[in-house]
């Protein structure tokens, strides 16, 4: 691999390493654009559009769609680009502590978009996601951005004799796949810790947030490696997959939304109203 390529390639994974969650790839997208002179679109007010003009607007920080105006568009065409904000993983449930019989404190996740499980089991994982803070008013409350950038969480494997004809489809989510946190007695109050890191992380106080998603991702670094640097090293792999086209978007100058199969009927998902409207044209 050649220079320019290698450069290339460690800026994709220095991307997906600043980008562990749909929000995060989001808010480091509109950086990239904002730094090439993009300027920001709102729905709720007139757009003043001017040829070879730069644009961008987001919904929910989750999606996001940035274009060119050019000549002559509707009779030249228009060229479009799609990619996905999100990937397979782990979302964490509102009530998140859960404590065993043998006391080990654990987080309640769900699968989000199909991740291949065994990928997951025996690797530090981290959590990252948005926070709904307390704001001036209850309808308008401050959202932050959180990665807690430790390796905080393990997904234990079992042992060979215990799993031994056991395929992907016979593994339980709910039952095998829970990460540990930590260890407590029994009389450690386990209820709220996840709220005391993200407060500690965001240097505020557990009873400001209100509301919180949250996602699991590996912790370790992405790198390059076998025979010549032809190879990317990423568990789980299909973080790439929808890593790779996201941060290509902006210097085509074309689109990126979050799709994901999971969640297809979601607000952001593949069949939602993101669409932009002006002079009775209708651009998905």
């Amino acid at each position: 691999m050649n220079k320019e390529r290698l450069n290339i390639a460690n800026k994709l994974l220095e991307f997906i390493h600043k980008s562990p969650t749909k929000y995060h790839v989001i808010d480091n997208i509109k950086s990239a654009l904002l730094e090439q002179g993009y300027i920001p679109l709102s729905f709720n007010e007139k757009w003043e559009l001017t040829l070879h003009g730069n644009y961008f607007i987001e919904q929910d920080n989750a999606a996001l769609i940035a274009f060119r105006m050019g000549e002559n568009m509707f009779e030249k065409g228009i060229r479009l680009i799609c990619a996905h904000t999100d990937s397979p993983t782990f979302k964490v449930k509102p009530i998140a502590e859960m404590k065993d019989a043998d006391n080990y404190v654990r987080l309640n996740t769900q699968g989000y978009a199909q991740p291949i499980l065994t990928t997951w089991f025996d690797k530090p994982l981290s959590i990252a996601g948005r926070v709904a803070l307390k704001g001036e008013s209850p309808f308008t409350p401050n959202i932050r951005l959180v990665d807690l950038a430790s390796p905080l969480l393990l997904i234990p494997n079992r042992a060979f004799h215990l799993t031994q004809g056991k395929t992907e489809q016979d593994i339980s989510k709910q039952k095998e796949m829970l990460p540990i946190l930590t260890i407590a007695d029994e009389e450690t109050n386990v209820e709220g810790i996840l709220k005391r890191m993200i407060g500690k992380k965001l240097q505020i106080t557990s009873d400001d947030i209100l509301e919180y998603e949250l996602y699991l991702y590996p912790y370790e670094k992405r790198t390059i490696g076998r025979h010549e640097c032809r190879f990317y090293n990423m568990s789980p792999p299909r973080r790439l997959n929808d890593g790779l086209r996201s941060p290509s978007c902006p210097d085509g100058n074309k689109c990126k939304e979050q799709r994901n199969q999971h969640g297809s009927f979601l607000r952001c998902g593949r069949r939602n109203k993101f669409r932009i409207r002006r002079g009775g044209y209708s651009i998905l």
